[in-house]
């Protein structure tokens, strides 16, 4: 499919994004399955298309004879170097890491399954073709406040999220995933992609709009392709965050709260 992408009538795109968990591979660690790299590397190296994807990144971490890792959204250039990366910082509880694992290490035997990934430093833009973009993997989508800190401390000119949505199925979950996403391009005025492995993709503009035969159906095998039009700035929301509940809703919330409580006089 990717060299299907690279070969249109109309030439190659600037950017050809992956989804979350599309190939296990990372581009750090080049003794992690190499084949996968062996068969890769070749082909970047054939086109001026820049590849962002999903991998990991392994570390050694002094004390812990285990190996950790991180996941990591990789830009990968012509060819075939990685020349910038972001970790991902907000991690799904007893998917990725364990809580309380070291005040209670019988969890492990309990979760047997969650991975011990290690969360990243935080917002870290990436640059890429047509400006600087905002990494997003999976739901770190759902968090606004993680998501406009972006846009207030450096200038992202777009979105970019790519997740793994396989697990939820042919249910309404991946359609409330897509409406966050749809969400955080209203709120800061940024167009946004949306990568996933198992639908729904979409081209997302700056309003959150999707225009016709810009987003996948769940479960299609296509390739998405269109045009964003990066977006330099940040707007009142970016920059202040939630007013109005912090500073409205709280005091009426609190207001209410306390006439409820105080005794009512009989008549």
């Amino acid at each position: 499919m990717s060299r299907q992408a690279v070969a249109a009538p109309d030439g190659p795109p600037d950017l050809l994004i992956w989804p979350e968990g599309a190939a296990a591979f990372a581009t750090r660690t080049r003794d992690f399955n190499p084949e996968y790299l062996d068969h890769l590397i070749p082909f970047i190296e054939q086109t001026t298309t820049t590849l962002v994807v999903q991998d990991v990144e392994f570390v050694h971490l002094a004390g812990d004879p285990r190996p950790r890792y991180y996941s990591t959204i990789s830009v990968i250039g012509p060819g075939g170097q990685s020349h910038d990366d972001y970790r991902k910082s907000i991690l799904m509880p007893f998917t990725e890491y364990l809580p309380l694992e070291r005040s209670f290490p019988f969890l492990r035997r309990v979760f047997p399954e969650t991975r011990s990934v290690l969360p990243g430093t935080g917002q870290h833009m990436i640059r890429a073709p047509g400006g600087r973009m905002i990494p997003l993997l999976c739901y770190e989508v759902l968090f606004p406040d993680y998501v406009r800190e972006f846009v207030r401390r450096e200038e992202g000119a777009f979105i970019v999220n790519l997740t793994n949505d396989r697990w939820y199925g042919p249910r309404q979950q991946p359609a409330q995933h897509l409406a966050f996403a749809r969400i955080r391009a209203i709120e800061n005025r940024k167009p946004l992609i949306r990568a996933t492995n198992s639908g729904i993709s979409a081209l997302i503009d700056a309003r959150g709009a999707i225009a016709p035969g810009r987003r996948t159906a769940i479960m299609e095998e296509t390739i998405l392709r269109g045009t964003i039009h990066p977006r330099l700035g940040a707007t009142f929301y970016a920059r202040r965050g939630d007013l109005i509940p912090r500073w409205l809703l709280t005091p009426v919330f609190l207001l209410i709260l306390l006439a409820l409580l105080l005794p009512r006089k009989s008549a």
